[in-house]
């Protein structure tokens, strides 16, 4: 008890501290003499592995709609992946595209 230790400097050394002084000398005692218990809580665990990130669907090879692999698609299928195509980049930037197929 700090008020114990307190008595004891005051009898043995002729000094007087206050229960809140002792106790923070004698924390900083102990750490130097290395008797501190160190930190609480929970110790801790195994280190986790970075969860994986996936591509963004802009860099992902896009799957053909109809299994088949690519460049066996009908008129039909082509149509619908142009129609897909004007409605994530817009019509002008579609007709951009297909000017570079042009040249």
């Amino acid at each position: 008890m700090p008020s114990d230790g307190v008595k004891y400097v005051k009898d043995t050394f002729d000094m007087e501290l206050t229960n809140g002084a002792f106790s923070t000398l004698k924390t900083k005692i102990n750490k130097g003499a290395g008797t501190s218990p160190g930190k609480r809580g929970r110790p801790p665990g195994p280190a986790k592995a970075p969860a994986a990130t996936s591509k963004p669907a802009a860099t992902r090879a896009a799957a053909p709609a109809n299994g088949k692999p690519h460049g066996t698609s009908g008129p039909v299928e082509l149509a619908w992946a142009v129609k897909q195509l004007v409605k994530q980049y817009g019509v002008e930037s579609v007709k951009s595209m297909a000017d570079v197929f042009a040249s």
